[in-house]
């Protein structure tokens, strides 16, 4: 499967043996460098020699070039959603989407090269692997509340799709380069779209009238 294969790859469970952890981390690093100086994605060919592994081990891992770039992002975003975790059950709520979603920007701003790479050679991949590292995090850090165990299910579900695709979607117009902006200004469009941002309170004010 490559990166541009129609069907959609989910977040997966990984192994956490050293072995494999390292295997993973190989492929993600050669992946990230050779990002850098591509002019389009690289391939499994090109990642698997600079990691030092073979093509097997690469599939015991990811399915996909695709699958590897969403892995990168998963691990960033892993321990971001670990501190947002520790802040809300401290009762800090406050600031909490803006605090987030500046950890959200870092995270994808250091993969940057390898992100940007995916985006300029399949857009709607990219978009729909960024929105899903982002929608399963945040399941996560809300599963782990007191209460919110049924993240998953329902309206609260649904809120978390639109979230997830929708800061998606604005990050991906950054990596293509349709955003000019400067980090608080992308911070200022993610939060747009929460529920009590302007983007979405216009949404909603047009679907009412």
């Amino acid at each position: 499967m490559t990166l541009d294969d129609p069907r959609i790859h989910a977040v997966r469970a990984r192994s956490q043996d050293p072995r494999a952890r390292d295997t993973r981390a190989k492929l993600a690093r050669a992946y990230v460098e050779l990002s850098k100086t591509a002019d389009a994605v690289p391939t499994i060919s090109q990642i698997v020699r600079v990691a030092g592994v073979n093509r097997s081990s690469f599939y015991a891992h990811f399915g996909s070039v695709g699958d590897l770039s969403l892995y990168l992002l998963e691990s960033a975003l892993a321990s971001i959603y670990e501190g947002s975790t520790a802040a809300l059950r401290s009762g800090g709520r406050d600031g909490l989407a803006a605090t987030t979603g500046s950890m959200i920007i870092a995270a994808v701003e250091e993969n940057r090269s390898a992100l940007r790479a995916a985006v300029l050679h399949d857009r709607a991949l990219a978009r729909r692997q960024i929105g899903l590292a982002i929608e399963a995090s945040t399941l996560r850090l809300l599963q782990a509340l007191p209460g919110w165990e049924n993240a998953s299910q329902g309206p609260l579900r649904l809120l978390v799709i639109y979230l997830s695709h929708g800061w998606s979607a604005v990050l991906c117009g950054w990596l293509a380069g349709e955003l000019e902006t400067t980090r608080p200004q992308l911070l200022h469009e993610l939060l747009a779209l929460n529920p009590d941002g302007i983007r979405y309170r216009a949404a909603v004010s047009e679907l009412s009238n």
